[in-house]
């Protein structure tokens, strides 16, 4: 209790410092030395608490402490049986925080903690907390297990089983835990989950849920999927083809990658065809590229299925944002990954029979509802296949040889009817798509007839309504105009309530715009004066009304007083010698840090801008601002000036405002250079505006001027103009690398760039780093618009373009190809090309990208050919067993394929590329072949280890071999009574059986062999009267030693003759890459034949026949098994 009492005082919740870690590492190593010394159950629980807590605030404590000291003087002891299950529970606590490396994990075996956690995992729900602790302990373990070590291969198997039994059991609370450490060890170690028979369960999550859990588990999958030493553990046609056909949205997002991709062919295709058959028998839409792989992607629409008579996609063509910007520059035909993903996805759904499956559907006369959906699905992949496919592909699509052969038969059936009406639907669709199209384009072209602008179609009415107004001004005589100033009842009171606004109104619009009027209303009454009176800042009346709906009316009356004076030169000259804009000016000052009041105290601060109508005194500054006269006042006035202080303030608030400056001027530039400018560049003083905003002080306005320039850099005038302004963007790191990186594409801009050293320090770092940031880059944006994450992400401005390359842009210019050259690098990437190390997995995802980005340009296409390494880049491809290594190829394909070079030099390596209807190319490509490219061969299974059973000495007793026959035929449902019922006699009558360290260990490799349920297992646990401890594990593992001992040294190694011989002839045969050692032959034969001479005092009811004749012999594809047993 002194070390526990002396722990308050240690400042645990403080920093880690050197002078808190020896007081922290003494009482650490204090209370595990007298933990076993400590007898009440409180208190060591507490004093495996102070140690977590202690470790997780001093970390360097945990990385200087030795497991191995105090395994088996002080921790092992508190997993006894005796101990209790919170202390067990806070024992396995303390190891998951203590451990830290395999050599932790390796002192944890040797103290046998596998028989600890077993017999923890395989108790009831009484003992929930140490089973949690429990299973926590054996996810720590697993992130640091060594899986080269025999020990902890066998030792991790027996662990794995239980954690299995508990993640099949549906009632069991800790079944999704059970389940997510089996997801785990998906990715982790794919060998140790085949071996502890993991998988089915894993797979039958995969389509049964929890369904927020399947997602994940799928991309698991596709992940073990990807690599040959990893996909060898699964068996085609069995395992991959449950999780291809898996109904839930993991099974359809998954679609949504290159490695699915290529396992939709493992077994020539088998699970769309099946996928396919079973659309048609239960009458639901197959999967296809556009519902399940593309409604994610941007290029390809996602439509609901408007109401009518007609249903095509009227609607949903129309108010997709994606359609409706077309671009009036000429379209540059850029490589689109997407796209070029669903051009591959497309031709696989098509050779698996997609097309068929929904003509088959289509001309369903049964289901109306389904056939006008699966119509518009038509139209959709005929219009994807149009636009990814070449001619002859999308030919094949757009035939739909079923839907006209039944429209041209003669027979009067209802099939042919609903074929027919299927035909006019996408007719309908094809046609309203083009012409949705060609609206869209008139709709966004620059007219000259402004009244098709609504905005424009308002100022004219109201310049209609002005003109209208000063005509009858102008025909107005004084007695009427005097009436309508007295009317107005400014003439008469100060009150503003009192005045007639909408009388007021009409006359500043209208008999007040003539010069004759406004001079008597300045002149010869008060009525401008005290109009103008109103809202002079000094005299507190304006200035104090309260900011609501009701009185903003009258800051559109002051606007419109101002307009009405500056519209006349007599009305300037008045509004000049009058005090509202000096003393607004001044109002200005009062704001400045130097200024005689306080920010609170002004009448422009923060508080009377929100409540009262002060802020209306900028829109009339703004009214100032729209005419020459305006100006000139407020420069006579030093507004200007005021403006300037303003701006100068730390405490300014303007962020919001810099950011809204900056969007707007990219607005007006991209405008401009899509409508105004002929040449579609921007204008030179927009550019002059834009570039200081690179140097703006907040990181916000930078990144988002650097994102305007890179949009506007697009056209190659715009980006030479940046040029020559010679931006620095050195401070801006790498927000401003991407806009530099364009600058190659042009020889200003790489002589620019050479100047600053920028060329030299790229080419270094993309060499040693970039690539793989690039390539890393890449991968997250297509998952992103693919969402193959498994879960939401936010929505992402990748359109399937690929960012630009250092090499891709270097390569442009002549300049910058004898850069490259002189470099070095392509060479050293071709020859990773060229090797095809599959050791180098990342150095060639590298070489893939880069490649492709300096092919994708006619200048840098010849480096390709000097290497030869095009052909090499097909090969891989075709035939890498790399499945995304497999689509980066594709993708550096597709990227060469850009220019027309490139199209002629893959279609001599059999890949066709997709032109344009002029014949250019539009960097999509596809394999004349599909077979080259998504054949897999199928692999070998790896040949599994035999259970230790077979390595242990037969038992000497029938009585034994009977209870062990009992403990096997537990795992049969059916013979599981019969087996409870004798192992029940058997403990009545033997009961120092069940006390048996030996048979309790062949228990325990039964358990961690062979497949068992939960409760069965609680059974066999429980069965036996041998509590586990140090000393008792010792027991048992000693007494397996023993065994395999007396096996070594060949106590009994009779060979199987007769009918025996005959079945492990025909075990072996079965079974295609194992091996049937001598030993395995002597376990069976020392099984079905007995021990002579094993005589027992207790054996009226068992005995040496009856043993042999319940002993069930059954074999199994491929291994043979003797109730669980593995021989052979």
């Amino acid at each position: 209790m002194d070390a526990l009492a002396s722990s308050g005082s240690l400042p645990l919740h403080g920093s880690s410092s050197s002078d808190n870690f020896q007081p922290a590492f003494d009482l650490v190593m204090n209370l595990l030395q007298r933990l076993e010394d400590m007898e009440q159950v409180g208190e060591r629980i507490k004093a495996m608490d102070t140690v977590v807590e202690t470790l997780n605030q001093h970390v360097r404590v945990k990385y200087e402490l030795r497991l191995e000291e105090h395994l088996s003087s002080s921790i092992m002891t508190c997993l006894s049986e005796d101990a209790g299950k919170d202390i067990r529970s806070a024992t396995y606590r303390l190891l998951r925080h203590i451990i830290v490396d395999s050599s932790d994990i390796y002192h944890l075996h040797t103290r046998h903690i596998h028989l600890f956690l077993v017999r923890s995992l395989s108790r009831d729900s009484k003992h929930d907390v140490e089973k949690e602790q429990a299973l926590r302990l054996v996810r720590a373990m697993l992130e640091h297990i060594d899986s080269s070590a025999p020990e902890h291969r066998l030792a991790a198997t027996a662990i794995m089983r239980a954690v299995v039994a508990i993640a099949e059991q549906s009632e069991e609370k800790l079944r999704l835990a059970a389940l997510e450490t089996l997801g785990e060890l998906v990715i982790r170690d794919i060998a140790l989950l085949v071996s502890c028979d993991g998988l089915r369960v894993v797979l039958q999550a995969l389509s049964d849920g929890p369904h927020d859990f399947s997602p994940f588990l799928s991309l698991a999958f596709l992940w073990v999927m990807d690599r040959p030493d990893t996909r060898q553990w699964l068996r085609a046609g069995v395992d991959i083809e449950a999780s291809c056909t898996s109904t839930s949205t993991a099974g359809k997002r998954s679609l949504r990658s290159w490695i699915r991709s290529r396992t939709l062919r493992v077994s020539f295709g088998t699970p769309f065809s099946t996928c396919f058959s079973a659309s048609l028998t239960s009458g639901t839409a197959p999967p296809s590229p556009a519902s399940s792989v593309s409604p994610s992607a941007q290029p390809v629409r996602r439509a609901d299925w408007p109401s009518g008579a007609q249903r095509t996609s009227t609607s949903a063509l129309s108010t997709n944002g994606t359609e409706a910007k077309p671009s009036s520059q000429p379209e540059q035909h850029k490589t689109n990954l997407i796209d070029q993903y669903m051009a591959i996805m497309l031709l696989i759904f098509i050779d698996a029979g997609l097309v068929e499956a929904l003509a088959e559907l289509a001309a369903d006369p049964k289901d109306q509802s389904t056939a006008r959906k699966v119509s518009l699905l038509i139209g959709e992949v005929l219009d994807l296949a149009s636009r990814v496919l070449p001619p002859m592909h999308a030919a094949r699509v757009q035939a739909l040889p079923k839907l006209f052969a039944l429209t041209s038969s003669f027979d009067t059936s209802d099939q042919r009817l609903a074929a027919s009406s299927t035909l006019l639907a996408v007719t309908a669709f094809d046609r309203e798509r083009r012409v949705t199209k060609v609206q869209l384009v008139e709709d966004n072209r620059p007219r000259s007839n402004s009244l098709e602008d609504p905005s424009q179609r308002n100022l004219q009415q109201r310049q209609h309504v002005e003109s209208a107004k000063l005509r009858m001004a102008l025909s107005m005589d004084d007695t009427t105009f005097r009436n309508l100033l007295l009317e107005t009842g400014v003439l008469s009171t100060k009150d503003h309530t009192k005045w007639a606004f909408e009388t007021l109104m009409a006359l500043l619009e209208g008999p007040l715009r003539n010069p004759k009027r406004l001079d008597e209303a300045m002149r010869a009454s008060k009525f401008m004066r005290r109009l103008l009176g109103f809202f002079q800042p000094g005299a507190g009346r304006y200035s104090e009304l309260r900011k609501d709906q009701s009185n903003l009316k009258y800051t559109q009356l002051g606007c419109t007083t101002l307009s009405t004076l500056l519209a006349n030169p007599d009305g300037v000259q008045y509004l000049a010698e009058d005090k509202l804009l000096p003393q607004l000016a001044d109002c200005l000052l009062q704001l400045d840090a130097h200024g005689p009041l306080s920010h609170a105290d002004a009448l422009l601060s923060k508080d009377r801008m929100e409540t009262t109508l002060v802020s209306g005194y900028f829109e009339m500054l703004g009214t100032l601002t729209k005419s020459s006269s305006g100006l000139a006042l407020l420069d006579h006035f030093k507004f200007f000036t005021c403006f300037y202080h303003i701006s100068e303030l730390r405490s300014r608030e303007d962020l919001h405002i810099r950011l809204f400056a900056t969007r707007h001027l990219a607005t007006l530039l991209l405008t401009t250079a899509a409508t105004a400018s002929p040449l579609g560049r921007a204008e030179e003083w927009q550019i002059d505006l834009l570039v200081p905003q690179l140097y703006d002080p907040s990181p916000e306005v930078t990144e988002l001027a650097v994102q305007v320039l890179d949009q506007a850099c697009q056209e190659t005038e715009t980006l030479e103009m940046v040029v020559r302004k010679r931006p620095a963007l050195d401070h801006l790191g790498d927000v401003g690398v991407g806009l530099l990186t364009k600058f190659l594409s042009t020889a200003v801009g790489v002589r620019y760039l050479h100047e600053i050293d920028f060329i030299e320090r790229e080419l270094e770092d993309w060499y040693d780093e970039q690539n793989f940031r690039y390539m890393i880059q890449l991968e997250l944006s297509l998952a992103a618009v693919l969402k193959v994450d498994g879960g939401a992400l936010a929505s992402t401005t990748f359109d399937g373009t690929p960012p630009p390359h250092f090499y891709g842009e270097l390569v442009k210019t002549q300049e910058g190809c004898e850069i490259l050259d002189d470099s070095g690098h392509f060479t050293r990437f071709a020859e990773i090309i060229r090797e095809h190390a599959e050791r180098e997995l990342d150095s060639e995802f590298v070489a893939q990208l880069k490649s492709g980005h300096i092919g994708s340009s006619e200048r840098g296409l010849p480096f390709l050919d000097d290497e030869f390494i095009l052909t090499d880049m097909v090969e891989i491809a075709s035939t890498s067993p790399v499945y995304s290594l497999r689509g980066t190829a594709v993708f550096a394909l597709a990227l060469i394929s850009s220019t027309v070079e490139g199209v002629e030099m893959l279609e001599e390596l059999g890949w066709e590329s997709v032109c344009t209807p002029l014949n250019g190319p539009t960097g999509l490509c596809i394999p004349m072949d599909l077979a080259d490219l998504v054949y897999t061969p199928l692999w070998p299974a790896p040949e599994l280890a035999l259970p230790e059973s077979l390595s242990l000495a037969p038992p000497t007793s029938h009585v034994e071999r009977e209870a062990l026959v009992a403990l096997a035929n537990l795992s049969n449902h059916i013979l599981a009574t019969k087996a409870s019922k004798t192992l029940a006699k058997l403990k009545a009558r033997h009961r120092s059986l069940f006390a048996l360290p030996a048979l309790y260990y062949r228990a325990l490799e039964m358990l961690a062999s062979h497949h068992y349920r939960l409760p069965v297992r609680k059974y066999i646990v429980e069965l036996f009267e041998l509590p586990m401890g140090v000393r008792n594990a010792e027991r048992v593992v000693q007494a397996g030693e023993e065994l395999r001992a007396k096996k070594d040294k060949g106590m009994a190694t009779p060979r199987l003759d007769g009918e025996g011989e005959e079945a492990a002839k025909g075990g072996e045969g079965a079974t295609s890459g194992f091996k049937t050692p001598a030993w395995a032959a002597s376990g069976v034969s020392a099984l079905v034949n007995g021990i002579e001479g094993d005589v027992t005092d207790d054996d009226d009811e068992s005995s040496v026949d009856e043993a042999e004749l319940i002993l069930p012999v059954k074999t199994l594809t491929p291994l043979l098994t003797v109730k669980g047993f593995l021989l052979a």
